[in-house]
């Protein structure tokens, strides 16, 4: 980076400032123009890429010191990129090797959520339903890469022309998993959003990002904080035992998946996909409908492909030297073609004109009229339930580190699917409760690494408590951890559960 000599005096969209003494004039490649603001993780900048006007988040430098932090960040880096387009600031690049590292994302020139409500109230019902949605989807699509959003909330909800847009998740994991915050007592996330698990025990799985999209409904829908405000030690434990504020929304279905989502036992959240269903969109994968409609791959991982489709990464590694850009530790993808109207609009306009376009003709998922006829047909909300006697109760849908995960049993061997790097496989034997296992990914059925589960029981969840390590020598060091959360496997991800030839052998 160099020293910029002062601010720019070219008109700069509203939300940006001008340059501070001592900013950057540049970072890597982008130009940069404005400055955009500050927040515990770093500062982010308004920069100028050939595709058109981007965002630049320049990692603090006490975090940068660290190399457990760079090889962290490099590894959510690279997950964020394969995040679907729609719904989310794109990421566009990053560089965990420069001196601060940094984040390239999409620029979005419109309002927080936060402002929104605070210029003009509460959102109207059909406002309130389309964030529902909006913000739903771009859970889905970043679950489906296995990241943890961890700070959702409404300073992080941008309502664009496009429709609302969630932004700035990734790098709060990097710190988490780099320093240990949660187990530190420090926070990592925003305490009126945070699920009730994260004070307790500290842990942030995808749930976590569910109870947050409650709160944030929640706000939106009243103009409150749903557990309020004051010491940080007061909202948590209004959280951990206190009932939402919810006056002023309406009894009805609505206010029923805002209650599943905020359940204080994450296992009986619904996930992001089973809140779209509840709110009334059609069954299926949102990103790779989007993407096949608009005549391109999908953006992130499907276990309804063929082994092969997308490129091999092992969990929790960095991308591949290939998938570097110039300058060494780079990586990127497209910059997003700049809008041509870069107006401000109407919150109505805002809210409605992007995202029900964006919904009834990019998704082209079906809208059923659940929200709005009483919720027949909608799931209700339900503990996960067992299957039968032995390690059958451990058969069905998980959600783990690695994005979602499928579980078969047959007697003493069990066999998993998991969506990272397209058809991911495990085969293991279950001796108690402990499974060891071997996993693997691309095509090959041969054995990618190792990885050991312990079986956490309780009268309400089911966990597994995994080490892993790429190859078959050394210590298993790596965390894989997954939650139990439901019976139902899709029909073609059960169709390839059976599928034992895919499945990596196991050591003779």
């Amino acid at each position: 980076m160099t020293s910029s000599p002062g601010g720019s005096s070219e008109a700069l969209p509203a939300k940006a400032g001008p340059l501070r003494p001592g900013d950057p004039a540049r970072i890597g490649s982008y130009e940069v123009i404005g400055f955009l603001g500050e927040g515990g993780m770093g500062s982010v900048f308004l920069a100028r890429s050939p595709g058109g006007l981007v965002a630049v988040k320049v990692v603090r430098a006490d975090y940068a010191r660290h190399a457990q932090f760079r090889e962290r960040f490099r590894r959510e880096a690279h997950s964020a990129l394969r995040v679907p387009r729609f719904c989310t600031a794109e990421v566009l690049a990053a560089d965990p090797d420069a001196d601060p590292p940094y984040l390239v994302t999409e620029f979005i020139d419109g309002p927080t959520l936060d402002e929104v409500v605070a210029a003009g109230g509460p959102l109207r019902r059909a406002e309130l339903e389309q964030l529902g949605v909006s913000m739903a989807v771009a859970l889905a699509g970043v679950h489906g890469v296995g990241v943890v959003h961890r700070d959702l909330k409404p300073a992080n909800v941008l309502l664009s022309r496009t429709g609302p847009r969630v932004i700035d998740f990734g790098i709060a994991s990097a710190v988490d998993a780099a320093f240990g915050l949660t187990g530190t007592g420090q926070i990592v996330g925003t305490p009126g959003f945070m699920a009730p698990e994260q004070f307790e025990s500290g842990e942030t799985r995808q749930p976590a990002d569910i109870f947050a999209w409650g709160a944030v409904m929640a706000f939106a829908a009243t103009g409150r904080r749903p557990f309020g405000a004051g010491p940080v030690q007061a909202i948590a434990y209004r959280i951990v035992h206190g009932e939402p504020d919810m006056e002023g929304l309406d009894d009805g279905p609505l206010r029923t998946v805002i209650s599943a989502a905020l359940n204080k036992d994450p296992a009986r959240r619904p996930s992001a996909r089973e809140l779209l269903a509840r709110l009334g969109v059609a069954d299926g994968d949102p990103a790779d409908g989007a993407a096949r409609r608009l005549g391109r791959a999908p953006a992130g991982p499907s276990l309804g492909h063929p082994p092969g489709t997308h490129q091999s990464t092992p969990p929790g590694l960095p991308p591949p030297t290939s998938a570097l850009g110039p300058g060494g530790g780079r990586i990127a993808r497209e910059a997003p073609t700049p809008p041509t109207d870069t107006g401000r609009l109407r919150r109505r306009g805002l809210l409605w004109g992007g995202v029900a376009a964006a919904l009834a003709l990019v998704f082209g998922l079906v809208a059923v009229p659940l929200l709005r006829s009483g919720g027949h047909g909608t799931p209700e909300s339900r503990p996960p339930r067992t299957t039968g006697g032995g390690n059958k109760e451990l058969e069905g849908r998980w959600t783990s580190t690695y994005g979602a995960m499928y579980v078969r049993v047959d007697g003493d061997e069990i066999r998993m699917l998991y969506e990272w790097g397209g058809l991911s496989r495990v085969r293991g034997t279950v001796t108690g409760d402990v499974i060891n296992a071997v996993y693997s990914e691309g095509p090959s059925s041969e054995p990618t690494g190792r990885v050991r589960f312990r079986i956490l029981r309780s009268a309400k969840t089911l966990s597994f408590e995994g080490k892993w390590a790429l190859g078959f020598s050394g210590d298993l060091t790596s965390d894989w951890n997954a939650d139990r959360v439901g019976n139902d496997i899709p029909p073609t991800i059960g169709r390839k559960l059976d599928e034992k030839p895919i499945f990596p052998r196991l050591p003779s």
